[in-house]
């Protein structure tokens, strides 16, 4: 555990202010009580009063630490980082001494527990300047170009959820509200088309998910002017079934366009048509083989 949050934690456990507390670290096993005191009192006596409230090991460094409150606020600037005792310099430790060294701490202790480096966080980020084993610590113009990541790996606020199901299921929108949540959200991405079409994608789930993964297996190019539009189609505004059905016996191969093509356009409204009728999936499937057989001749 890194020392700041022992600070942290000892603070919680026993209702203190942090900013009336301090930990000394790194003191030997074999540095005796009478040392300790003796050591602390030369290092902060003259700046403030304090009190010993515990002792402990800390197995990382094989070494006692000791928990002191102070008698007042301090200005921890003026509060040694180091104070000489026995087996060399002890560490003393506070918080906040400098934001900016405890923010690196943190991020540094956070990559040890994953096992991972700066390398990696650069990597994800789309910086490659980092070098193995490199620390945030004492490397401004690092942060700045780890902190400056090519847009469409920024993060970025997720849509809502729409599943095309005529109940929506927990955390799901309606059509309406999702569609206008989306062209809202749309124009203020400063993102690539295809960064844009992706995180459409995230949005969807269900029958929804599934028509688009279609339409763009079939045509990878869709703006998401063109995917949001076939959505409107089979999701849009609830007009009778029955018109919708009328509607997609009425539409025509157009001359000299492909049967893959016309079948591609012909999906959204057989969706639409079936929606909201009481015809099961078998038979959807069987109007698109006999719809397939009869320009396939």
């Amino acid at each position: 555990m890194a020392a700041v949050t022992l600070l942290e934690d000892w603070c919680k456990g026993m209702n203190m202010d942090l900013r009336k507390a301090l930990l000394i670290v790194g003191i030997p096993m074999d540095c005796s009580e009478t040392e300790i005191n003796e050591t602390v009192k030369a290092g902060l006596q003259p700046l403030c009063g304090y009190k010993v409230l515990g002792t402990m090991l800390r197995r990382e460094d094989n070494a006692k630490a000791i928990f002191i409150e102070l008698a007042e606020f301090v200005n921890f600037t003026m509060i040694p980082s180091k104070i000489p005792g026995k087996g060399g310099t002890w560490e003393v430790v506070v918080k906040p001494r400098h934001s900016d060294d405890e923010f690196s701490a943190r991020l540094n202790h956070f990559l040890k527990d994953e096992g991972r480096k700066m390398a990696d966080v650069a990597k994800i980020l789309g910086n490659s300047s980092v070098t193995e084993g490199q620390k945030l610590v004492g490397s401004p113009q690092v942060t700045l170009r780890v902190l400056q990541p090519p847009i469409d790996s920024m993060w970025y606020r997720k849509l809502k959820v729409f599943s095309g199901n005529i109940f929506p299921g927990p955390g799901e929108e309606n059509f309406e509200v999702w569609l206008e949540h989306v062209t809202e959200i749309m124009k203020v991405w400063p993102v690539s088309m295809v960064e844009k079409r992706r995180r459409l994608l995230e949005g969807l789930c269900g029958p929804a998910l599934s028509i688009l993964r279609m339409l763009l297996a079939n045509n990878n190019s869709m703006t998401v002017e063109q995917c949001l539009d076939a959505l409107k189609q089979v999701f849009g505004s609830k007009e009778d079934y029955r018109a919708s059905q009328i509607k997609f016996l009425q539409t025509s191969q157009l001359p000299g366009e492909a049967i893959s093509v016309f079948l591609l356009r012909l999906e959204p409204l057989l969706q639409k048509a079936v929606q909201h009728s009481p015809m099961s999936a078998r038979s959807r499937d069987l109007i698109r083989l006999k719809v397939s057989e009869a320009h396939s001749r």
